[in-house]
């Protein structure tokens, strides 16, 4: 049961529309959503409680996740945004929006470049590029705190035309970051990689540092870190790991630095 005094946000994972390397290469790797996980500990570190759901992980089918927004009372709905799901998740707010108009749905994520797409199918809002200073600001826009005009990093639509916000300030300090929120449960288990040769689990993944200094063709990198590095402190790294390990009881951690 929901605290009623809590605020709650619905973060969802979709399924691939398409799988490039096949079905039999994608059954071998569910990596943990990073990107989730550190939204949800910004978010929790100020008392709004969220819940993640993963179609990687749990088959939910649309149907369930109208009816978990129609008994719940959210804040929002959040998608994760990329080019192999981008038709899917575009379905999925449709969908939503004819179910209950009222929700929010936000999309964040690489795919943010189709934002004209997602905005036209009913997405109220699109997150650009890092998105922890944002979700709050976001937030204070839904709680009425700040009009959606100051909130940076974001593109929406009023009277049919679509607006941008001048762009989100990166995070200099990583350290400043709570550790991901990194669940407890049996989905901890669930997530492995088994590319990786003695691959243990449980299995999670981890970031020692946020952007890259190089420009390849095919990958969204460069856009969101604007070419240089930021890195964590290695005491900060240090004490992540002992948490997963002592704590958690991580056997195996992928490092994932763009």
């Amino acid at each position: 049961k929901f605290d009623e005094c809590v605020t709650n946000i619905l973060l969802s994972q979709e399924d691939a529309d398409y799988l490039i390397s096949g079905r039999l290469e994608y059954g071998m790797k569910r990596v943990p959503k990073l990107g989730f996980m550190y939204l949800s500990a910004v978010l929790e570190k100020l008392g709004i409680d969220t819940a993640m759901k993963d179609q990687t992980l749990e088959s939910f089918t649309l149907d369930m996740l109208l009816d978990e927004l129609q008994k719940n009372d959210y804040l929002f709905v959040g998608f994760y945004s990329a080019t192999a799901l981008r038709k899917k998740v575009i379905h999925y707010i449709k969908a939503i929006k004819a179910e209950n108009s009222n929700i929010p749905v936000i999309v964040g994520g690489p795919g943010f470049y189709s934002a004209p797409d997602y905005l036209n199918a009913g997405c109220d809002i699109i997150c650009k590029g890092e998105g922890e200073k944002t979700i709050l600001e976001i937030v204070e826009y839904l709680q009425k705190k700040r009009p959606i005009t100051e909130v940076k990093g974001i593109s929406y639509k009023i009277d049919g035309r679509i607006m941008n916000t001048p762009a989100q300030e990166l995070i200099e300090n990583l350290d400043e970051l709570p550790m991901p929120k990194r669940s407890l449960d049996k989905s901890l288990t669930d997530y492995y990689d088994f590319h990786i040769f003695n691959m243990r689990t449980p299995y999670t993944t981890m970031i020692t540092s946020r952007g890259c200094p190089y420009v390849c063709t095919y990958c969204t990198s460069t856009n969101v870190g604007v070419n240089r590095i930021r890195l964590r402190s290695p005491e900060n790294v240090i004490s992540e790991i002992a948490y997963c390990v002592e704590e958690l009881g991580i056997r195996y951690i992928g490092f994932r630095d763009d």
